[in-house]
């Protein structure tokens, strides 16, 4: 049987619906999570793409971040194959993972968003990140700024 897009589509819903709260949040360890399905960025340079008509074509950088191709071939920050935009779903701060010290709200957000800009040299993505809840339940202003620095948006979804 064949997977249908629809089904994957069920099947992401039905996934999201029976997440649960478990008391702790790893955000830079969802980041590392996603950032898997991004490709790192290749050198166009060194790579040819075969057209059926055409032959080898040369794919000659050119400058651009998302939309795919230019008229002079592929943008050269684009990812090949891969992931070019992740969401960063949160209803907290981070208490556990990398950049925490001990289990608490005592994390290293410097340190994070260096890390994050080191890896988006070689993985350029677009991170856009959703806070989920009160203003003191979320650190709004790490939220933006991963948004910032990868040209995503954020937003913040309040709750009562």
């Amino acid at each position: 049987m064949t997977t249908t897009a629809w089904q994957n589509k069920l099947e992401a819903l039905e996934a999201v619906n029976n997440l649960g709260a478990n008391g702790a949040t790893n955000l830079f360890g969802a980041l590392q999570e996603g950032l898997k399905f991004v490709d790192e960025k290749k050198d166009p340079k060194k790579e040819k793409k075969k057209d059926p008509k055409k032959g080898d074509v040369d794919n000659s950088p050119t400058i651009g971040r998302g939309g795919g191709t230019t008229a002079d071939g592929p943008s050269y920050i684009d990812p090949v194959g891969g992931a070019d935009t992740m969401y960063l779903l949160t209803d907290g701060v981070p208490t556990i993972g990398p950049f925490v010290q001990g289990n608490s709200t005592n994390y290293d957000k410097n340190g994070m968003l260096n890390e994050l800009k080191k890896i988006v040299e070689l993985k350029p993505v677009i991170i856009n990140t959703i806070g989920v809840g009160k203003d003191d339940e979320i650190d709004k202003d790490l939220l933006e700024q991963i948004a910032r620095i990868t040209g995503g948006v954020f937003r913040h979804v309040k709750s009562q």
